[in-house]
C-alpha cells in the first residue's frame, strides 16, 4: 500500500495529524510500537479517530493503513512525522532504522534535539540506508492538544506556520520540499535555534516549579493557563525568556517570537478562540511531560549551552535544579546536555559547523 505520509506515533499529536490529514484527503500510515495495538484496535472498532476542536476541519476519519509493523509503514511514504514524546526518540529510532531509506524525509514533532539521538542510533551500524536518510525537527508542536477519550482528540488552536531544521542543516531545503504540499513549513537556521526557539523551553519550567504546591494539592486537576498564570510566574518566564535570548544571541541565531506575550495576554482575559487552550488539562502532578520532558530537553539544553557560551543564566539553572530535586533527578547532568549530544568539547562556533 502506498501513502501520502506516516505518522509515528499514537499520542494526542499522533492521532491528531492522523485524523487531520485523513479528513483533508490524504492517505495516511499510522504506526507504532507492538504495545499500541490495542488502541489501534480502539480506533477501528469506532471507525476511526474523532478530531475536535480548532484545527480548522473536525470529524472522524479512519487512516489508510494502521500497523505496528514499522517496515509496511514506512514503505508505503517517504514523508514521516514522528509525533511521540522525547523520552521515545531512541526507542523509535531502533524501530526505523532497519526500514528507512535514502529516500526518506523524517521530520520529528516536536524536535527537542530529536535529530541528534536519530542520527546517533543510524550511526551504530554505519552500513545502513537509514544514515542517508533526512532528519528534521519542528522548533514546536503541530497544535497545543490532548485526547479527550478513545480515538478521541481535542485541538486548542489552528496551526501557524512551523519553522523546521534538519541535522545537518544543509538537509533543510529537501525537508521543506518533501513537506511543501503537508504542511505550512520555513527554514530555521540549525536544530539548535529551533529546540531554543520551543515556548515550551521558556513557560513550562518556570511556570510549574512556582506552582508547585498548587499542582500537588490539585488531585490531577490542574489547567496551566487557567490555574497557573500569574504575575509572578510571568516574570519566572520572562527571565528566563531574557536569558535563552541571550544565548542566542552570543551564537548568532534568531529569536522567533516573544514568548511570554501570549502569558501577558492570557493574564487581561481569554481572547477570542482561546477558550479550549486554556482549559487544556497539565500538569496533573510534577512528573508531568510540562516538567519531566521539558527540564530534561529544553533546560538542560539552555543552562548547558550557557556555559559553553559564557553566558550566566542563573533563573534556568536555579529552575533547572529545583526540577531535579521534586522528582529526584539531575537533569542537568542526564537531560539533552551538549556532553550527551556528542557536543561536549566544542567551542560555540565548532557546535555551529557541526550541525551544518
Amino acid at each position: 500500500m502506498k501513502t501520502d505520509i506516516v505518522i509515528i506515533g499514537c499520542g494526542s499529536t499522533g492521532e491528531a495529524a492522523a485524523a487531520w490529514f485523513s479528513l483533508r484527503g490524504k492517505r495516511v500510515a499510522l504506526c507504532d510500537a507492538e504495545r499500541f495495538i490495542p488502541q489501534m484496535e480502539t480506533m477501528r472498532g469506532r471507525g476511526g479517530i474523532l478530531l475536535r476542536g480548532n484545527a480548522g476541519i473536525t470529524g472522524r476519519a479512519m487512516p489508510a493503513l494502521l500497523t505496528a509493523d514499522f517496515a509496511e509503514a514506512l514503505a508505503s511514504s517517504s514523508r514521516v512525522l514522528v509525533c511521540v514524546p522525547a523520552l521515545r526518540h531512541e526507542e523509535i529510532a531502533r524501530l526505523c532504522r532497519p526500514c528507512l531509506k535514502a529516500e526518506h524525509c523524517v521530520l520529528v514533532v516536536p524536535g527537542n534535539m530529536g535529530s541528534l539521538v536519530f542520527r546517533s542510533v543510524f550511526a551504530e551500524d554505519e552500513s545502513c540506508a537509514a544514515n542517508r536518510a533526512c532528519i528534521a525537527e519542528m522548533s514546536d508542536n503541530l497544535w497545543a492538544c490532548r485526547t479527550t477519550g478513545p480515538a478521541e482528540v481535542l485541538v486548542a488552536l489552528p496551526m501557524k506556520d512551523k519553522r523546521i531544521a534538519a541535522f545537518p542543516a544543509g538537509d533543510t531545503p529537501r525537508v521543506l520540499e518533501a513537506f511543501k504540499d503537508m504542511l505550512p513549513l520555513a527554514a530555521g537556521g540549525n536544530v539548535l535555534e529551533t529546540a531554543l526557539n520551543s515556548p515550551n523551553v521558556v513557560t513550562h519550567v518556570a511556570g510549574c516549579v512556582p506552582n508547585a504546591a498548587g499542582i500537588d494539592r490539585s488531585g490531577g486537576k490542574f489547567a496551566f493557563f487557567r490555574d497557573g498564570l500569574s504575575a509572578s510566574v510571568i516574570k519566572c518566564s520572562a527571565a528566563v525568556e531574557a536569558e535563552r535570548d541571550a544565548v542566542l544571541e552570543r551564537l548568532g541565531l534568531a529569536r522567533y517570537m516573544q514568548v511570554t506575550a501570549l502569558s501577558e495576554k492570557l493574564m487581561q482575559g481569554t481572547p477570542p478562540g482561546f477558550e479550549a487552550f486554556v482549559e487544556l488539562d497539565g500538569p496533573g502532578n510534577l512528573r508531568h511531560r510540562y516538567v519531566e520532558e521539558d527540564a530534561m530537553c529544553g533546560m538542560s539544553l539552555l543552562v548547558s549551552l550557557a556555559e559553553a557560551c559564557g553566558v550566566d543564566v542563573p533563573v534556568s539553572r536555579s529552575l533547572l535544579c529545583l526540577a531535579g530535586v521534586f522528582n529526584g533527578t539531575d537533569y542537568a547532568e542526564s537531560g539533552r546536555n551538549l556532553k550527551n549530544l556528542g557536543l561536549a568539547g566544542l567551542a560555540p562556533q565548532e557546535i555551529l559547523v557541526r550541525l551544518c
